[in-house]
């Protein structure tokens, strides 16, 4: 039997060496010892099954002698109930085991002389060799019945030579015809037992052989059973890694869109945002109408790409270490304030639980949670978010494709409507929603599913319509996070002074924009749409570029890149990056080469300046003025509960 794509099942290979044990005999593994005991066994039965057909025979004889011998039947009856009683001691003796296996043969013997000797009394009280029909029924049903060969020659022998002494004694030559049928019935019946034995025991081999190949067979559909199942289980595993893969994959793909997607929509954004700014501030003291709405808009949209930028796994802004527990005692504190009055908010998160990554970014998940059951809540219901540690090993982490080791969960349960197979399997998709027209975007999960990712950790999700949701959140666990030291602000606003800044973005209404807003303060501002024309301006300059304004993604070469060869030129040249993903790690690694700031697109023109103003002066920005403030999220969440 053959299993495609697999090789043949190598039964006989696992097939133990089986041996054929009587069922009253212990399991063993020695053949020879196996034989001896089924010897024995057979030589009991057969000892048995002599002893109850002496008994009936001894109970004919004693009929047949009082009918047909009347004269002398008392004393016929006198050995014919000792025999009797012989007979029915070692049947009651052989049936309680008191006579061992081995010994069986020499009791058979024993019974065969106890009546070959009441039958030579009898042929001595009878004298009629008519008589001697009893001893040659005698010598056949032990040659039928006995089990083993020397004992029954030595109990023929024995009765057929005394059979003979007697005889010949009473009748002379006249016996000789009866003596000699007495004899070859003895003859006869010995050849008979040992044809009947060589029967037997190839009969008994036969069977041993049947049962052995049966077992054999039983064991090698037992081990088929076990690899059947084992591939089944190994098919199902795999089926199960594969659609995981496929799921990984799929939400990959979407995430790659989604990233390129958001980033080239915040260099639209930080265009309107730069832009609408300056119509405003060359507007006077009345901004025109509409510029607040657009200003509004265009961060509302910044909020939207945050949310693909996310799930993309390109939103891990800051990496520290963090205590769980903080971020879930701000939360469920917002959620205090807004959540309706029929839902109760309950949990569990007194203990300290550090995990490394971004709070703003974990609190955001956890609040994007709660709003989704909330949803499914429907106005009344239990919210219960509690913090743990679990040890994860085995299947435990294999099922959420984590490895070994300790992690920080974060759950969110709540008594909702719950969820099927099929919304679970598409609920960390973008866009996907089970709310109506108007009331989700179908980016929240998303975000979750990216941010957690990005952290490192994994979901598991316990849900079923009619009963609620469970959703778990792992974090890889570490030490206790250190007490974070207040940041370092920076100045509102610094002339330009006639500084010449080098302004470094593929995107032209980005450089318009960006060059706008510096000359607007004083500065001197050249343009370059990608590294390599950057590289050309900056050595123009001749050494007069106080700082850099340089975008990490653009064509022919990047940002990263560019940095390194602008360090190559001039070992002080201060640096500003932006971004409209967040920080990556190429934009780590130039902080860490020398680059003195970070800013994510879309920035606003004042963040610009006050980064451009700590930069220019040769100092370092904290990394948390990477992170637009003022991002509304707090009245998000409240306007949507």
């Amino acid at each position: 039997m053959r299993h495609s794509g697999a090789r043949p099942l190598q039964l006989r290979a696992r097939l133990p060496k089986l041996t054929l044990v009587d069922n009253e005999s212990s399991q063993s593994q020695d053949p020879a010892r196996e034989g001896r005991q089924r010897t024995r066994q057979n030589s009991r039965d057969r000892l048995l099954l002599g002893c109850l057909t002496a008994l009936a025979g001894s109970a004919i004889y004693g009929a047949a002698v009082w009918l047909s011998y009347p004269a002398v039947a008392a004393e016929l009856s006198i050995g014919n109930g000792i025999f009797f009683f012989v007979a029915l001691a070692i049947y009651l003796a052989a049936q309680r085991g008191w006579i061992p296996g081995r010994w069986a043969p020499a009791f058979g013997s024993l019974l065969l002389l106890t009546l070959s000797t009441a039958l030579v009394y009898g042929f001595v009280l009878v004298r009629s060799q008519v008589f001697t029909m009893f001893l040659v029924m005698q010598i056949i049903g032990a040659g039928c019945l006995h089990s083993h060969t020397r004992w029954l020659a030595f109990g023929l022998v024995s009765a057929v030579s005394a059979w003979l002494v007697v005889g010949f004694t009473m009748f002379g030559r006249d016996f000789a015809v009866t003596g000699g049928a007495v004899t070859m019935a003895g003859v006869i019946a010995l050849i008979c037992h040992v044809m009947l034995m060589r029967f037997i025991r190839t009969f008994e081999k036969v069977l041993a052989s049947d049962r052995k190949h049966k077992a054999e067979l039983a064991e090698a559909l037992a081990a088929t059973r076990r690899e059947l199942g084992d591939r089944q289980r190994a098919e199902a595993e795999r089926e199960r890694l594969r659609e995981q893969l496929l799921h990984s994959q799929k939400l990959e793909a979407i995430g790659t869109l989604a990233g390129g997607v958001a980033h080239d929509m915040n260099n639209m954004l930080a265009a309107i945002i730069g832009l609408a700014e300056l119509m405003g501030e060359e507007a006077g003291g009345t901004p025109p109408d509409g510029i607040d709405q657009i200003l509004d808009v265009a961060r509302r949209g910044t909020e939207l790409t945050r949310n693909l930028l996310g799930f993309s796994r390109r939103g891990k802004y800051r990496k520290e270490a963090i205590e769980l527990s903080s971020v879930v005692t701000g939360v469920t504190q917002l959620l205090s304030r807004t959540l309706p009055k029929g839902i109760l908010l309950t949990g569990s998160n007194s203990a300290e639980h550090a995990v490394e990554g971004d709070s703003a970014q974990l609190g955001q998940a956890l609040i994007n949670l709660c709003l989704n059951s909330v949803d499914a809540m429907k106005g009344s219901g239990v919210l219960r978010i509690e913090v743990g540690e679990v040890l994860l090993a085995g299947d435990a982490s294999r099922s959420i494709g984590l490895a070994e080791g300790r992690y920080v969960t974060l759950a969110v349960a709540d008594s909702g409507c719950g969820m099927d197979r099929e919304t679970q399997a598409r609920m960390f998709e973008p866009f996907f929603t089970t709310k109506g027209p108007g009331r989700g975007t179908g980016l929240g999960l998303a975000m979750v599913y990216g941010t957690i990712a990005n952290h490192g950790g994994a979901i598991a999700t316990e849900s079923a319509p009619g009963r609620g949701t469970t959703i778990v959140i792992h974090l890889p666990a570490i030490g206790q996070a250190a007490r974070a030291e207040p940041a370092v602000g920076v100045p509102t606003r610094h002339a330009g002074g006639g500084a010449l800044i080098l302004v470094v973005d593929d995107e032209p209404m980005v450089r318009a924009v960006t060059k706008r807003t510096l000359e607007r303060v004083g500065y001197r501002v050249i343009t370059a749409e990608d590294g390599a024309e950057a590289l050309v301006r900056f050595e123009e300059s001749g050494g007069a570029v106080s700082a850099v304004v340089l975008d990490m993604a653009m064509p022919v070469m990047g940002g990263a890149e560019c940095f390194r060869r602008l360090r190559e030129m001039s070992s002080g040249v201060r640096v500003l990056l932006a971004s409209g993903y967040a920080l990556e790690q190429d934009a780590r690694d130039c902080l860490a080469a020398g680059a003195l700031g970070f800013l994510e697109k879309p920035f606003a023109s004042a963040r610009l300046l006050e980064a451009v103003a700590v930069v220019q002066s040769n100092r370092r920005l904290d990394e948390s003025f990477a992170i637009p403030t003022g991002d509304g999220r707090e009245a998000q969440a409240a306007g949507e509960l």
